[in-house]
């Protein structure tokens, strides 16, 4: 099952909030990372919004993803049925930017 990528809030006054324990690895996905990157880039594009800085809404897109900018929750399936959501901000890549640079 992949997971269900959507749209969360961004957390009031901009305060960083801490991550509550989680059940799952604290890491993004190399497949979470690519579906979220193409949700976005797909999003810009059909909004024919032009970048500040000339970049395709791909490269818009990956950005974005990876400075943490983007407003995405993350949910995550779990093998008894239950899932978990997890805030973009929240996750760590450390995995996901070596292998994109």
């Amino acid at each position: 099952m992949s997971p269900w990528v959507g749209f969360g809030g961004a957390p009031p006054g901009g305060a960083e909030v801490a991550a509550p324990p989680t059940r799952t690895s604290p890491f993004l996905t190399k497949f979470e990372f690519a579906r979220i990157v193409g949700l976005l880039a797909l999003q810009a594009s059909a909004s024919k919004c032009a970048s500040a800085e000339g970049l395709s809404p791909l490269d818009a897109a990956r950005r974005a993803v990876l400075e943490q900018r983007a407003p995405v929750v993350v949910r995550r399936y779990l093998p008894d049925g239950s899932h978990e959501d997890c805030a973009l901000q929240a996750l760590r890549m450390e995995i996901v930017a070596e292998r994109t640079t």
